[in-house]
């Protein structure tokens, strides 16, 4: 499921993975959770490469 949210949080998703994905996130608290978890590294990662 990793690889599915990167590719979403990228922006790398069609509209039809896109409404899944949504609908994987909002489905209840522990999905949110770890979308929120995840983007906030993947965020994280990216401004390493800027310091």
């Amino acid at each position: 499921m990793e690889t599915k949210i990167l590719k979403y949080i990228k922006g790398k998703m069609d509209v039809s993975e896109k409404r899944k994905m949504i609908e994987w996130i909002t489905k209840n608290e522990d999905n949110h959770k770890k979308f929120n978890i995840l983007k906030a590294k993947y965020v994280a990662s990216k401004l390493k490469d800027y310091a």
